[in-house]
């Protein structure tokens, strides 16, 4: 299960490297101002926390492009003007940021205005301009869903989390060790099978992963999972018979 994930994963990303340049200016227009600055009608909705639609201005095309090498620059001369203006004080641009470590809404929340979540992957229009690779497009059929999230919504394999006291275990020393050779042997071996040149070198990169991964300890790492699986299904159970 976790290396059909995986490979669904890799394919998902990987097509997002056939967005069109034009795409990417729309997105970069709505994001960004002409100074590579996150846009002032976008700044100003998410400092007082209103649920305003998400929608502004567009910028130029041109200028959405320039933003890409332009917004890193803007950040760090922004950083040298605070040093400078602010008489008797130090800091950077980013010392004056807000720095609670949390979001003030869900992205996938859905905006009373449009009847769309915040997250613009999901809006009709978008999807509807979007031109998918051919792994994507052969993944969508195969689906029978537009996207990850509708294809576990559909196979009813999406549930309300429960709110209760559960938080990981901590694991020891030698199932930490294991852990990290085990998820490194998942990631290297899950690339080289993408890149390999034939069927027959697909066939060995996998099987090579997986007699490595149990070599390193996959099952003691599954085990702890299921341990974990269990802990917190006891939690919820006792949330509901409350």
């Amino acid at each position: 299960y976790v290396l059909v994930m995986s490979f669904m994963g890799i394919c998902i990303n990987l097509s997002n490297y056939f967005v069109s340049q034009r795409q990417i200016r729309q997105v970069l227009g709505y994001i960004l101002d002409n100074d590579g600055m996150i846009n002032t009608r976008i700044r100003e909705n998410r400092s007082d926390g209103s649920a305003g639609s998400g929608r502004t201005e567009k910028t130029s095309a041109g200028s959405a492009a320039e933003a890409i090498s332009g917004s890193a620059a803007a950040t760090m001369s922004s950083d040298a003007a605070v040093a400078e203006s602010a008489a008797g004080s130090s800091g950077s641009f980013s010392d004056g940021m807000c720095q609670i470590n949390n979001t003030t809404w869900a992205k996938d929340a859905i905006n009373p205005d449009t009847n769309e979540s915040y997250n613009y992957l999901m809006w009709e229009s978008y999807n509807a301009e979007l031109v998918p690779s051919d792994v994507f497009s052969k993944w969508r059929e195969w689906a029978k869903a537009s996207n990850a999230d509708e294809y576990l919504e559909n196979g009813g394999h999406i549930s309300v989390k429960i709110g209760t006291s559960y938080s990981e275990s901590t694991k020891d020393a030698e199932l930490s060790t294991t852990w990290s050779q085990v998820q490194e042997c998942i990631k290297t071996g899950s690339w080289n099978a993408v890149y390999a040149k034939s069927d027959e070198e697909f066939d060995k990169v996998v099987k090579d992963m997986i007699d490595k991964a149990n070599e390193y300890g996959y099952q003691k790492c599954v085990e702890f999972q299921q341990g974990e699986a269990e802990k917190r299904k006891a939690l919820e159970n006792e949330a509901k018979a409350q």
